[in-house]
């Protein structure tokens, strides 16, 4: 992960910290915005009441006053509903906005996590070829390098590294029975 990831993440999460108060914000307003329709519809309601007791029980007539608090009633409960489609219209721009968010953030990280998959199956190839071109190297020392012999005293004991020296000796005479000896040095590392 670099700076500019590292960046663009705090960016991102910035930005939709600021969205997430502005939601917050927004929905603080319209729940006051709905308590004072409320208010004013239980203040309808109360109006209502009192002149319609009045209308009923006294002998004047007072319909238009009872139908101006109905009236009022009416736009009262308007308010209210218009304050509640507000509200629940918040909401599923807010769920929308979240959901784009959580799913860019599912996104990013599907991402970063296929970048490391890529990244540890680069690695994991070029220790491979790393690991065969070291054996290939042993194994071309291993054909110059001479090893020594296995006899009865180290075939089951632990095998020491050795190097192996050999000096042909010739001898200087041309007879048919020269016979030709070959010394052989250990040296343990």
């Amino acid at each position: 992960m670099n700076w500019n990831d590292v960046y663009g993440s705090f960016k991102r999460f910035a930005a939709h910290t600021a969205v997430r108060l502005n939601q917050t914000a927004d929905m603080a307003t319209l729940q006051v915005a709905l308590a004072s329709a409320e208010k004013k519809l239980d203040e309808a309601y109360g109006l209502l009441g009192r002149v319609s007791y009045d209308h009923f029980s006294g002998d004047d007539d007072l319909s238009e006053k009872v139908l101006a608090a109905v009236k009022a009633v009416d736009q009262a409960r308007e308010e209210v509903k218009d304050a509640q489609e507000k509200i629940n219209e918040a909401r599923r721009r807010a769920e929308a906005q979240n959901a784009a968010y959580e799913a860019d953030k599912a996104a990013r990280a599907a991402k970063a996590e296929a970048e490391a998959r890529a990244e540890a199956e680069r690695v994991a190839e070029e220790m491979a070829r790393a690991a065969a071109a070291a054996r290939e190297e042993q194994a071309a020392q291993a054909k110059h390098t001479p090893t020594a012999p296995i006899t009865e005293e180290n075939s089951g004991a632990e095998e020491k590294p050795t190097s192996k020296v050999v000096i042909p000796l010739t001898s200087l005479s041309d007879a048919d029975d020269a016979v030709e000896v070959e010394v052989t040095l250990e040296e343990s590392f």
